[in-house]
């Protein structure tokens, strides 16, 4: 779905470079995979993960500065109709990691607790627990993840933004992230996913 505000980008994972394909907007759905993830702007609802073999869709609301919630949604309809608990963070990119069953966030640089970094979160009860201690730097300076995405492996991405416009490796066991390289755009990512090919998707506004 695209609304006409941005633009879309497929990024070739390997260099870390974009090209933009038609439309755009700051409103997205893929389907990728056996998940189905959104990013949904402008509205609470800022992240959307669903296992389809578990026929269990995720997500988790933001306001500000405040942590976010963990909700479960119908997969047809898309209603509210479970919500699972405070993530303790507030959190900017969502994706479920169908090698390992585990369910990522990451945290605005607005999270309460001034934790920038990557989290799990329990499906249970919504709790987040800190994976590492936070991005750290890259050689553009400091950054932060503002989505994130993993392919049909494992491998986790995100976008970098704050000194640098850029790819990011997630590494999932320390916590931290590493340029990929420098994709030569500026969008201000908004959305970041795999589709079933495992071609990678970027949604940005203006740039």
């Amino acid at each position: 779905y695209s609304d006409g505000l941005g633009k879309v980008v497929a990024i070739p994972v390997a260099a870390g470079l974009a090209k933009e394909n038609a439309g755009g907007g700051r409103k997205m759905v893929v389907l990728k995979r056996q998940l189905l993830c959104a990013i949904l702007l402008g509205t609470m609802l800022v992240g959307v993960c669903q296992v389809q073999a578990a026929s269990s869709l995720f997500g988790t609301t933001w306001g500000g500065g405040s942590p976010s919630t963990l909700v479960k949604l119908d997969p047809t309809t898309g209603q509210l109709i479970q919500t699972i608990g405070s993530v303790g963070y507030a959190v900017n990119g969502l994706d479920w990691d169908p090698s390992s069953g585990v369910l990522y966030g990451t945290t605005s640089m607005s999270d309460p607790s001034s934790y920038y970094g990557l989290i799990t979160i329990d499906t249970a009860t919504g709790a987040g627990t800190p994976v590492g201690t936070g991005w750290g730097t890259v050689p553009d300076g400091n950054v932060t993840v503002v989505a994130m995405t993993v392919d049909s492996n494992g491998n986790a991405f995100g976008w970098l933004e704050n000194n640098t416009e850029d790819l990011g490796r997630i590494n999932t066991v320390a916590g931290t992230v590493s340029t990929v390289g420098d994709a030569g755009i500026s969008v201000n990512g908004q959305g970041l996913a795999f589709d079933s090919a495992d071609t990678l998707f970027l949604v940005g506004s203006g740039g």
